[in-house]
């Protein structure tokens, strides 16, 4: 494009280093000066640079976009490339590159980079000048990755980058940029020579290969000091092993790995401390020694307790089950029976069925006629057998059944509206009561155990049929 900046330096097969596709760009302007020199490196590792978002005119100059970073082409958001190949800095195999780019980068003088994932494209970068930081997604600073802010702050280069320095060898970037030398590699005997090295040198970055050659030198260094420090000595080991002396005494030690038993040397006044041994014996528990094996003492066993507990427990699990399983049907008419109270309660018609007008008779088409069924309908058999039900579910108590009874026998069409409205009203909060004790039934919520007849249940030892209340 028009007034690019200098590529400097091209790539070994003559391609150049830096690239422009931000022609569609708002920041479409070339790099700065600077910037291409701070980055003329680039091919020493045989890389190349896509810019997809380069310069900016600056504030009041023309159009442009974010920060003043872009501004006159002092940053620029890239893309590299190896051998024709774009580099992703999620790729293991790219990472040092990218690592290498950014210390050397710095050492340059370039003061900002951005990358990671959330950040731009994948396998992208910012890079260049302004305020001295490294960042990643949302163009923070906490979302650096760690290997952009490692490399930033000057950690020890990878060992891509390092390998072979000072040590004579050939640096790893000139392997690379020898092998896609086209011109080089046409010679057989130099394209031998060169990739049997960038395969030696590939080996010994390889982690397995290294933790190989970590193994085979310590089981050197073990068998060179087996060797000068002479015969082995008997090493103890194993699961320690009780027993007595001839004393009686308890001790206990371990073999050797010559097969002797030692035994373990304690302080004096120690002595082993070990639970005993429980053998249920049926009707007492035998206590053993744990290292002799002698009888210490007996616990006797508390059957007709634990027989009485079990019994208890069975007929509150019993009981619980049932309650729970007849609380769902008791939830059911509980339900049906406030519907129908309140249905009649809001009947209009109920005004003119009860009272001084109660003596009307049911004649059919009158506004009267789908009152007085309602009435009859709580008065009926059907729904004194739901009602019953409920309270021979356990849902009412005997005191509640009192009062509805009696709420149902006031249910006359002789009595006053208003009388009327209070027997429907009290029926109602007894029925809404049975309805949410089901519902807590039905959540599981256990239910006392039903008495006996003739009293409370007896305690095992007090004869049954009475209970301490309590003391004042």
């Amino acid at each position: 494009m028009d007034g690019a900046a200098p590529s400097f330096s091209p790539l070994p097969d003559g391609t150049e280093w830096l690239r422009y596709g931000n022609e569609g760009a708002t920041r479409n302007l070339p790099l700065s000066d600077d910037l291409v020199s701070a980055l003329s490196f680039l091919p020493e590792l045989g890389v190349e640079m896509e810019v997809f978002s380069g310069g900016q005119p600056g504030e009041g100059e023309g159009p442009r976009v974010g920060s003043t970073r872009h501004d006159h082409g002092n940053a620029a958001d890239v893309f590299f490339s190896q051998n024709g190949r774009r580099l992703d800095w999620s790729n293991p195999d790219d990472l040092p590159i990218f690592e290498e780019i950014v210390r050397r980068g710095k050492a340059a003088g370039i003061t900002g980079f951005g990358a990671g994932d959330g950040y731009m494209q994948p396998g992208s970068m910012h890079i260049g000048f302004g305020n001295p930081g490294v960042w990643g997604a949302g163009g923070s600073g906490a979302n650096a990755p760690d290997w952009l802010r490692n490399a930033y702050d000057g950690s020890e280069a990878s060992p891509m980058a390092t390998q072979g320095q000072g040590t004579g060898e050939l640096p790893l970037e000139t392997l690379f940029s020898a092998v896609s030398n086209p011109f080089l590699m046409a010679d057989p005997g130099m394209a031998s020579v060169v990739n049997s090295m960038l395969a030696q040198r590939m080996q010994q970055m390889d982690p397995m290969h290294a933790l190989d050659m970590d193994y085979k030198r310590a089981q050197i260094a073990k068998m060179e000091a087996d060797a000068s420090a002479g015969p082995k000595a008997a090493t103890s080991f194993g699961t320690p092993i009780w027993g007595s002396d001839p004393e009686g005494n308890a001790v206990f030690g371990t073999l050797d790995n010559a097969g002797n038993f030692n035994i373990t040397e304690t302080p004096e006044g120690f002595s082993f401390g070990k639970e005993p041994i429980r053998l249920d014996t049926g009707n007492e528990f035998t206590l053993l020694d744990p290292v002799t094996r002698q009888v210490i003492g007996t616990v006797p066993k508390d059957n007709y307790g634990s027989a009485y507990e079990t019994a208890a427990g069975s007929a509150a699990g019993k009981a619980g089950v049932e309650a729970q399983l007849g609380a769902q049907e008791a939830i059911a008419t509980a339900q049906r029976t406030l519907t129908q109270i309140e249905n009649l309660k809001n009947d209009p018609g109920l005004w003119w069925s009860v009272g001084g007008l109660g003596w009307t008779p049911n004649v059919p088409g009158n506004p009267q006629a789908g009152t007085i069924s309602r009435i009859e309908q709580l008065q009926g058999a059907s729904f004194l057998q739901a009602f019953e039900s409920l309270k021979g579910g356990g849902q009412i108590t005997e005191v509640e059944g009192t009062k509805a009874t009696n709420a149902i026998a006031r249910l006359q069409r002789s009595q006053s509206y208003e009388e009327f409205i209070q027997a429907l009203t009290e029926l109602q909060e007894v029925v809404q009561a049975g309805l949410e004790r089901a519902q807590r039934q039905a959540q599981g919520e256990p239910m006392p155990l039903p008495n006996v007849a003739g009293g409370n249940a007896g305690s095992p030892g007090n004869g049954g049929g009475w209970e301490v209340v309590g003391v004042e």
